[in-house]
């Protein structure tokens, strides 16, 4: 983990010093409408905040910057693979990590009064990530084209904005809120870490490094200081015993091939 820390803060600096100033002249989406002052006055907020706010904040802020250029003309094809292989990571980690070790601990901590079904279902399924993964293929199609008509690519890279937009509020409004709830704050850094355990297969150096640069780039300097700071929080956590990393690796079926001791960081 300290690894992966040091590579994030050493990529995020020089990113900071360069990639956000030149989206700082763009108009940038900044926080939550989902936010409440409860949540960011809770314990385990920093826990949460960057994959529930500040990643999703760069994905639409960089789908934005996108749509831009090609209402300019601009080739922005390699942008928006780029844009695609960190959603689908992002997805992957939500559906493979974060909403199973969720609704575990939700079941069993409503277990008595029945009341488990705290998520929407389209969420459980992973049915929410369809209609942005339909308006995500005709985009592609689109904009690999030699010469692709520009009003048909704008538009659809519009509503894929507009899809995208509601399915990431939905998870900022209902999942946000309960991952708070549900876990301790160490546990939250635990789940954080699972995704740069280069031993699970998430997310290698290199991916980490590209990852970095694009986050630092694609959301306002008010979010890159907290998330530089963050970065610097996950790697300072204290050891979490044995027993509670068991706990979390028996909620997540992606995790169960592995020994304990390697999911640890």
């Amino acid at each position: 983990m300290v690894l992966f820390v040091t590579l994030g803060l050493i990529g995020g600096g020089l990113a900071a010093g360069g990639f956000v100033f030149n989206h700082e002249q763009n108009t940038l989406k900044v926080g939550s409408s989902a936010v409440k002052k409860e949540h960011m006055e809770h314990e385990s907020w920093n826990a949460v905040v960057d994959n529930y706010v500040y990643i999703h904040n760069a994905f639409r802020n960089h789908l934005a910057y996108i749509r831009k250029g090609c209402e300019s003309g601009k080739d922005m094809s390699k942008e928006f693979a780029l844009w695609c292989k960190i959603l689908e990571l992002h997805s992957k980690v939500e559906d493979e990590l974060l909403i199973p070790a969720l609704d575990a601990r939700l079941k069993e901590q409503n277990a008595d009064n029945g009341s488990d079904k705290l998520i929407p279902e389209d969420i459980l399924s992973g049915k929410d990530h369809d209609k942005v993964h339909d308006l995500i293929e005709a985009v592609s199609a689109m904009i690999k084209e030699t010469n692709p008509d520009k009003g048909s690519l704008v538009s659809k890279l519009s509503e894929l904005e507009t899809a995208l937009d509601e399915h990431l509020l939905q998870e900022e409004l209902y999942v946000m809120p309960l991952m708070l709830k549900a876990f301790t704050t160490r546990e939250l850094w635990a789940l954080d870490s699972f995704i740069v355990n280069e031993k699970l297969g998430y997310c290698d150096k290199d991916t980490l490094i590209v990852i970095t640069k694009w986050w630092f780039g694609n959301i306002s300097i008010k979010e890159g200081i907290p998330l530089f700071q963050n970065f610097a929080r996950a790697g300072n956590q204290a050891p979490m015993p044995i027993e509670d990393w068991k706990k979390l690796q028996d909620t997540i079926p992606a995790l169960k091939p592995f020994a304990t001791e390697d999911i640890m960081s």
